[in-house]
């Protein structure tokens, strides 16, 4: 109980309680901290669910981030708390004496869970407190050290890429230790440690530990620049699979970098990247493949190259106005990391570029070789307003599973007026994607969406963000649905924000055959700029999420939220 009460007692600071600068036995420090508290009721979403498990339920969520630094230590962590009331499993709906709640991992609490590196979350008690996040970090000019919970990304992100990803709920730390060495031209990078994920995933409620084992990995970088010129790297991680034994995954990769061609008009850089994959002892991706391995369950004989193979390569060339940005990708079974089960979301433990809209919902990252060439011209000033156009098209094949052809053209523009304070983004395309071994349609979308500002007077404004998107695709058969979102919002800055929202949506896999519309609205009220209450209510769509190529399926949410941020 003593965590709960700390982190309790540490939200309820005012930044007149706690200074940010303080001073200890003649030492000065400096402390920051961010607490977020937030109360869910969800009511009946009105979707596809098997059971109602995510309905009619009370949710407190409470997480505290802190920071003690003094000269050049750094302490910091955070601490989190989850409580769920009314649950599914904790009513009448959970037949007597069959401990229901014990086999699933939802909604459980946070500050209630065995921490002896095996416990059933259902079943209670505590016997150690540990927070989600904690770290210790010594940062000099030369060198960096950190222990305990860091983020870490080599190269382009396509070997290792262990980041925070707030738009599809992510948040995954690598637990260990971690060197950063800068001795002149030469930087060196070397972790070791174990992937930490959030215990609980808000969104669905699920106790991601249950789903995710902490698997260990190593890896270590080193780049060296020439002459100010070029930026050259070699990396390497290693990660071991705790499920059965001798399961592991070893990458290893390269990188060019050159940033200053035709007097800094010019850039080009790459990398390659090769991923040895062993299951049970054998070889099934990468040098030294044994192709018996093509039986071991959940790889199949490939119809192309070496399996585990990456290479990416960019190039940017600005010429006035215009600027052309020019992508090419080859990957042959490339991927890593935990791929989303029946909660409908996974864990990436790298993010390789994939050549397509950030927010587009890709075929297949793994194996697929893809162009993809985008145009900017800046119009500058047109009168009283600033002009941006841009063009792109990306064309793709893919070689796994399924043999496809890609086409992914779109277009935009940016306009401003009223020296910025006025804007219009507006994106426009189609995606098509042709089944080459029958030559038919698989799958089309066509899409626009974009945000308008307005300013009406010094501190006041109007916005709209809109969203449609009208999909086809061959599951048994072609099915067809849309997608819409709509927020219409007001602003008196920089103390309130208004928003009403209306979203629909006809896919079949979370609304069933009809379609269904949600109706939302938000206010936010500033206190100071980082210190706001915020108050949702209404309903919110269900639907994929996807954020350069890493996607998850959310839930949809009806009821209300209250949300109280405030920072020290």
């Amino acid at each position: 109980m003593g965590g709960l009460v700390v982190a309790i007692a540490l939200s309820m600071l005012s930044p007149e309680a706690v200074a940010k600068e303080f001073s200890f036995f003649g030492k000065t420090f400096d402390f920051t901290a961010t607490s977020t508290l937030s109360y869910e009721y969800r009511a009946d979403n009105d979707t596809r669910d098997e059971r109602d498990v995510d309905d009619k339920l009370h949710y407190i969520f409470h997480t505290v981030d802190f920071a003690l630094s003094h000269d050049v230590f750094r302490l910091g962590g955070r601490l989190d708390l989850h409580l769920f009331a009314d649950t599914f499993f904790q009513s009448s709906a959970c037949p007597a004496g069959t401990q229901c709640r014990d086999k699933d991992i939802r909604f459980v609490d946070q500050y209630h869970l065995l921490r002896d590196g095996g416990g059933d979350p259902g079943r209670g008690g505590m016997k150690a407190l540990w927070p989600e996040r904690l770290y210790l970090s010594i940062n000099r000019p030369s060198f960096d050290i950190t222990l305990g919970d860091f983020y870490v990304s080599f190269g382009r992100g396509i070997a290792l890429n262990v980041v925070k990803l707030d738009e599809i709920g992510q948040d995954t730390t690598i637990r260990g230790g971690k060197i950063v060495v800068r001795k002149g031209e030469l930087n060196f990078i070397g972790l070791a440690g174990f992937f930490n994920f959030l215990d609980v995933d808000q969104a669905t409620g699920y106790y991601a530990k249950a789903i995710f084992p902490e698997e260990p990995v190593f890896g270590a970088r080193l780049s060296y620049n020439i002459a100010e010129k070029v930026e050259v790297g070699v990396h390497g991680v290693h990660i071991a699979h705790f499920e059965e034994d001798d399961d592991t995954d070893t990458l290893w990769g390269l990188t060019v970098d050159i940033p200053d061609l035709l007097d800094g008009d010019l850039s080009w850089g790459a990398e390659v990247d090769l991923l040895r994959t062993v299951r049970g002892g054998c070889v099934v991706r990468g040098l030294g493949e044994n192709e018996d391995c093509s039986r071991v369950p959940g790889f199949t004989d490939k119809l192309h190259g070496l399996r585990g193979l990456a290479v990416y390569s960019t190039a940017m060339l600005s010429r006035g106005d215009w600027t052309f940005n020019l992508e090419g990708k080859y990957f042959s079974d490339f991927e890593i990391g935990i791929q989303p089960g029946a909660q409908g979301f996974g864990v990436a433990y790298h993010q390789p570029p994939t050549l397509e809209r950030i927010y587009s919902n890709p075929t297949d990252i793994a194996d697929s070789g893809a162009a993809r060439l985008r145009v900017d011209y800046n119009l500058g000033e047109v009168g009283p307003l600033e002009l941006m156009l841009y063009a792109n098209y990306t064309f793709m094949r893919t070689y796994g599973e399924g043999l496809y052809e890609i086409h992914d053209p779109y277009g935009g523009l940016e306009l401003q007026w009223q020296g910025g304070r006025g804007h219009w983004n507006l994106l426009s395309g189609a995606r098509y994607e042709r089944n080459t071994e029958t030559g038919d349609k698989h799958r089309l979308d066509i899409h626009f969406f974009g945000d308008i500002e307005q300013p009406l007077a010094a501190r006041h404004s109007l916005n709209l963000n809109y969203f449609v998107r009208r999909s086809q695709k061959q599951i048994l058969g072609l099915v067809e649905w849309t997608e819409m979102d709509l927020a219409l919002g007001y602003k008196w800055s920089p103390y309130l924000s208004l928003a009403a929202t209306v979203e629909y949506t006809s896919d079949p896999s979370v609304v069933g055959a009809e379609g269904h519309v949600f109706f939302g609205g938000s206010l936010r009220y500033f206190f100071t700029p980082s210190t706001y209450l915020n108050v949702r209510a209404g309903e919110n769509r269900p639907g994929l999420k996807c954020l350069n190529g890493i996607c998850r399926r959310f839930p949809g949410f009806a009821g209300v939220q209250v949300l109280a941020v405030g920072r020290i």
